[in-house]
C-alpha cells in the first residue's frame, strides 16, 4: 500500500477504461496525493456510452469538487482524435 500524501503529480493515460480504472478509484488516488498535487488525466469520451461507471465519470469528478477534495485547474476539455480518431477528454485537477 502506498503512503498517504506521497505524490506531487499524477498522470493517467489509457487506464480509465472498462476493465481497468473506474471512478471508484478517485478517493484512493486522492489519498496518495499531496495537498496541492496536480492530477492530469485523459480518457476516451466514448466510454460514457458503453459503461454505466463511465456514464457518471464527470458527475463523480464534480462531486469531489463540491466536497472540496480537488478543484479544476482547467475545465475538462474535449480532445479531437485522442485515440484511433476518437475524441478524448482531458482533466487537470489539483488536490485541495
Amino acid at each position: 500500500m502506498l503512503s498517504t500524501g506521497t505524490y506531487d503529480l499524477q498522470t493517467v493515460v489509457g487506464a480509465w477504461a472498462p476493465g481497468h480504472l473506474y471512478p471508484d478509484a478517485f478517493d484512493e488516488l486522492l489519498r496518495i496525493m499531496k495537498r496541492g498535487g496536480i492530477l492530469v488525466w485523459i480518457r476516451r469520451d466514448a466510454y460514457n456510452d458503453v459503461s454505466p461507471a463511465f456514464a457518471i465519470f464527470d458527475d463523480e469528478v464534480e462531486k469531489r469538487v463540491q466536497q472540496g477534495k480537488w478543484r479544476h485547474l482547467r475545465q475538462p476539455q474535449l480532445v479531437d482524435r485522442y485515440r484511433i480518431g476518437q475524441p478524448g477528454k482531458l482533466y487537470i485537477l489539483q488536490k485541495t
